[in-house]
């Protein structure tokens, strides 16, 4: 018995400081829990490559914090789509070496209408309830920098 707890005491103190050693290592680990590994920067020669700084997102700014479903007459079809069900996005990062930055979206509900910085969040068609974005970055070492959240709210009139 007491081999087994010394047993699992090592494991234990093992997995636990492989995971300190791996986010000490300059890569953190992303939202959804995913580890990202080193990236590395070519040099000006061979050798003399530099680990990649990750660049993480540090505003996301919905234009609306609730949506209202409009009503409708009774048997009156629910439109297929309404400007109104519609939200500006637009996300602000930072990258410390200045790299090209790839925008990426993860929404619980709804589509994402456009690219970039500056996007539209489309919940027509869902439910009354609360939605969440979240957005993160990549400049090519994929996003593995601080990600950003916000909620939404849509509402039956």
């Amino acid at each position: 018995m007491g081999r087994f707890v010394l047993a699992l005491l090592v494991v234990s103190f093992f997995s636990q400081s492989d995971v300190v050693m791996r986010r000490s290592n300059g890569c953190p680990l992303s939202s959804g829990g995913s580890e990202c590994k080193p990236c590395l920067r070519p040099g000006s020669e061979p050798g003399k490559e530099t680990y990649n700084k990750s660049p993480d997102v540090t505003e996301i700014t919905l234009e609306k914090s609730e949506l209202h479903i409009p009503p409708r007459k009774e048997n009156e079809p629910r439109p297929v789509f309404s400007d109104e069900l519609m939200v500006g996005v637009t996300v602000t990062a930072e990258d410390p070496e200045g790299d090209v930055l790839t925008y990426n979206y993860t929404i619980s509900g709804g589509r994402i209408v456009g690219t970039g910085k500056k996007v539209s969040w489309s919940l027509n068609g869902l439910q009354p309830g609360t939605y969440t974005i979240t957005a993160g970055v990549d400049d090519g070492c994929g996003v593995c920098g601080k990600t950003k959240s916000e909620t939404i709210t849509v509402i039956q009139d």
